[in-house]
């Protein structure tokens, strides 16, 4: 599936090492938080998220 068309997936953990960043990309995720949660973290990693055009075909509330 293309990268604009799934979820993103963000690890968020208690581990904030080097290598528990690079373990959850290798596992396959988008991006990595680690606890305590900050809000600037999240709006950091929600703004690299691409929303799909409002209407667009692909849009799953389209047409509802």
């Amino acid at each position: 599936m293309p990268t604009h068309r799934r979820p993103r997936i963000v690890a968020l953990t208690a581990s904030a090492m080097a290598e528990d960043y690079d373990a959850c990309l290798a596992a396959g995720m988008d991006d990595f938080i680690s606890k305590p949660l900050h809000l600037n973290d999240l709006r950091a990693v929600l703004d690299k998220c691409t929303p799909l055009a409002s209407g667009a075909p692909d849009d799953p509330h389209h047409g509802r």
